[in-house]
């Protein structure tokens, strides 16, 4: 327990052995998983996510779980542990069904569903119960092979099934197929599928699709899963009798479960009941007018049924009478009001000005317009066009209170993104409950081609050491639970083998649905990919729709996103760390110019968050037109681990002045060695403390044996002794060997490649190869209280504010500083219980 303060705060290098009490139950467990068909289980109540599979033996049920443990091993808690295991099993079965569908890719569709079974299964309307039980189960997104939307229209697929049609001499005038038709993972290029709704659709969470039953003209019956479409609280466009024309369906089979899934949502449309492709027996021989559909969306839109009420509106403006401008201007203002709250901006700002009338009586609803208006350009990150539109209200309403307020947060925007000065406190506070709303300031850099790889971001003016580069925005960010999940979300991309858990899925679901319903943002989708799509900039509108490619954005989200969460350790508190570190649950955001900086283990900056605002700092002077660069992820000792996760997350190598000089230490060293045990060391003092005594003598062992292996000359962080001495720092403090404990002080801001000097009371600190750590802060605060014991305060105020210094390039501010100074006094304060 005495040095659990200091091991929290280098999460990365602890390991924590999974007890048996823990991987018997579970083995017992998934031996006795329904792997394949059985008449003692019912289907109806197995989860539909763990499909049935056949010929699995319990040899190779043994092998899957078995490597499963080894795998996990290393979590931090049982509790973790467990859960990685469970979502591991489950994406085994998953796994295990997805190539057993392969191998029968093409083959005809050979099981139909009973009707009643899906009327049965889709029957209630009401899914609060539903919802409440998915909250207890683990909630799985998986992605299936990577295909393209379908970029013609229906107009074009129908000439082209006609010519092709008329060559083999036949006179039909339609190339759509049926459900008979489809073939096992099969996506049917040029053709189209027409089914209409036959139950309730259910839409469980915000990651799993948007699902019904469907029928053909035949009769036939067949689930569809939608991805991207829907809400919770708004299942319409799947609601009972809708009828729906599937470009290029997608027919899966997930073991004996098997639907018609729809990925990219382009691929989709709900059809009118006059719609030339619907059936004369699906018409509706109803006429309504503009009027009736203009009420049924207000109705609508009082049950927060938005997307029903944006389908209403747009309905009534297709049947408006060309004179009638008072209507029509009501569905334009109405949709756009619609639109806000379905977060579909550029439909709301394009409705709104075109709801704006010149009459001389309009100014009452102009306002509206304009307010919308403005709004809408505000949430797309417009704010001068926003400034403009809140203008123009106010001048047709100067008292109109909304526009005042609204006016004023926009010009605070514009002033944040001019100057870089923001409210840091108040951002602090407000980030506790909710992301807010801020300008990004983005003025000092620029995106130009890079030398290290690519595109890169460059220094536009001269920086100096510890001031902001930028702050951004997030495009889309998801917050971490503000209680660790105890059923974590995942998303299981069965084509790459791999799997992301916490808010992944949910940034993913986030991160489609803005694009499709903001293309005016397509700018996001030339961010760098895995190399498997091409470069984008620009949406298609197939059909009135935006044929976003998700499986684009899947690939430029792994490459760019940050999770965020744990970096900001200098001043969360230690029980919140804690539960940050054991669940895994990293809130997690993608932002557009920070995702061009390219990487360095040396790095000239540092990031740090405010809820999801990303704050870039200095970490020494950084001259015009200079490459900007960040750490991708936390420092280890062991320079193949990282090159490692460098080729698996990135793809590239690092050839930092670190890296290159690090070669040499290969597992076959006996520098690969002695690094190997001071980590395990480390480890194993988390799990089983060490007196006082044993952990003076064996770190001092280590760093003696360790650091001469290091070329001095280079003046680079000597990274696996950084943990060692910072141990000896503290416990010298705590037993008030304070000689002892500066002379480790400076040696944890040597490792840390930060070359101290002191001259009289004048401090230089050379940070050229300098990596910022907390350590670094605690050792620089340590040598100021020393130096102050011994009657030089003004050196003592040196080493002070350069501690305060690093810290507000570490933390994104200073605030917290005192606070993390409190914190230092109690964990010297559990060393000296030890």
């Amino acid at each position: 327990m005495a040095f659990a303060w200091i091991i929290r705060y280098r999460p990365q290098s602890i390991g924590f052995p999974m007890s048996e009490s823990l991987v018997r139950p579970l083995h017992r467990a998934f031996r006795q998983v329904p792997w394949s068909r059985s008449d003692s289980v019912d289907s109806k109540e197995f989860p539909k996510h763990l499909p049935f599979v056949s010929n699995v033996t319990n040899r190779s049920i043994d092998a899957i779980f078995w490597s499963l443990c080894i795998s996990f091993s290393t979590h931090s808690s049982v509790r973790t542990q467990r859960q990685h295991l469970h979502l591991s099993i489950q994406m085994e079965s998953q796994k295990m069904a997805y190539q057993m569908a392969k191998a029968r890719k093409g083959q005809p569709r050979n099981t139909a569903h009973e009707k009643d079974d899906i009327i049965g299964y889709y029957a209630d309307e009401d899914q609060t119960a539903l919802i409440e039980r998915a909250k207890d189960t683990n909630q799985v997104m998986s992605l299936c092979e990577p295909y393209p939307p379908c970029l013609k229209s229906y107009t074009e697929l129908r000439k082209a099934s006609s010519e092709r049609l008329m060559a083999l001499r036949f006179v039909l005038t339609f190339f759509q197929i049926y459900l008979k038709d489809l073939k096992v993972q099969t996506h049917h290029t040029g053709s189209v599928l027409l089914v209409r709704t036959i139950g309730h659709p259910q839409k469980l969470s915000v990651i799993l699709p948007l699902t019904n039953g469907v029928q053909d003209e035949t009769t036939d019956v067949e689930r569809l899963n939608v991805l991207f479409k829907g809400t919770v609280k708004d299942r319409t466009l799947l609601a009972k009798g809708n009828i729906l024309l599937i470009k290029e369906p997608f027919f899966e089979e997930a073991g004996d479960n098997h639907y018609i899934r729809v990925d990219n949502p382009s691929n989709l449309m709900l059809l009118a009941d006059d719609h030339v492709a619907v059936p004369q027996l699906w018409q509706s021989r109803d006429n309504y007018s503009a009027l009736h559909w203009k009420l049924k969306g207000n109705a609508a839109l009082k049950k927060e049924k938005v997307l029903e009420a944006i389908r209403c509106y747009e309905r009534g403006l297709s049947f408006v009478v060309t004179d009638d401008t008072a209507l029509k201007n009501d569905l334009h203002r109405n949709l756009s009001a619609a639109a806000l709250q379905a977060t579909q901006y550029d439909l709301a700002k394009t409705q709104a000005l075109l709801s704006i009338s010149s009459d001389d009586d309009s100014d009452l609803h102009d306002d509206k317009a304009l307010l919308r208006a403005g709004t809408a350009s505000y949430k797309l990150g417009d704010f001068c066009t926003a400034k403009s539109m809140f203008e123009r209200l106010l001048n047709i309403s100067p008292s109109y209170e909304p526009g005042i307020q609204i006016l004023e947060h926009t010009k605070d925007r514009l002033t944040e993104g001019k100057t870089g000065q923001y409210e840091f406190g108040a951002m602090t506070i407000a980030a506790k409950n909710d992301f807010g709303e801020y300008g990004s300031f983005l003025r000092r850099t620029d995106i130009r081609p890079s030398k290290i790889a690519g595109r890169g971001l460059f220094a536009t003016e001269d920086i100096r050491c510890g001031e902001i580069v930028l702050c951004e925005k997030a495009f889309t960010a998801e917050p971490r639970p503000k209680s660790g999940p105890s059923k974590p979300a995942e998303m299981m991309d069965l084509h790459n083998n791999s799997k992301h858990i916490g808010s992944y899925a949910a940034l993913f679901s986030a991160t489609v649905r803005k694009i499709v319903d903001n293309p005016s943002l397509a700018h996001i989708l030339d961010l760098h990919t895995d190399g498997t799509r091409e470069s984008q900039k620009t949406i298609p509108l197939v059909d009135g729709l935006p044929a976003v490619d998700i499986f684009r954005v899947h690939s430029l989200l792994k490459r760019n996103v940050f999770s965020f969460g744990k970096h900001a350790i200098v001043n969360t508190p230690p029980a919140e760390l804690n539960k940050i570190h054991e669940t895994g649950a990293d809130a997690v955001g993608l932002w557009y110019q920070v995702s061009h900086i390219n990487h360095s283990c040396i790095a000239n900056c540092h990031r740090n968050f405010i809820g999801d605002m990303m704050i870039v700092r200095a970490n020494f002077d950084i001259p015009k037109n200079t490459e900007i660069t960040l750490a991708y992820i936390e420092h280890s000792p062991l320079p193949s681990v990282q090159q490692e996760e460098f080729q698996m997350n990135w793809g590239f190598q690092c050839t930092c002045n670190l890296c290159i000089s690090e070669q040499y230490i290969t597992p076959n060293t006996k520098m690969y060695k002695h690094l190997v045990d001071a980590a395990a060391t480390f480890k194993r003092w988390k799990t089983h403390p060490a007196t006082a005594t044993e952990v003076i003598k064996k770190a001092q062992e280590l760093v003696d044996t360790i650091t001469p292996l290091y070329p001095e000359y280079e003046k680079l962080p000597r990274l696996g002794v950084t943990d060692h001495h910072t141990m000896l720092m503290l416990i010298y403090k705590s037993k008030e060997q304070f000689d002892l404990m500066a002379l480790n002080a400076r040696q944890v801001i040597r490792d840390l490649g930060f070359i101290l000097s002191v001259n009289g009371n004048d401090i230089n600190m050379d940070r050229t190869n300098g990596i910022p750590e907390i350590h670094v802060v605690w050792a620089l605060l340590f040598l100021s209280a020393d130096t102050f014991e011994k009657g030089n305060s003004v050196l003592a105020l040196g080493y002070c504010d350069l501690a305060e210094e690093i810290y507000t390039i570490l933390n994104g501010t200073k605030i917290g500083f005192e606070e993390m100074q409190k914190q230092l006094d109690e964990i010297v304060f559990s060393m000296q219980l030890a």
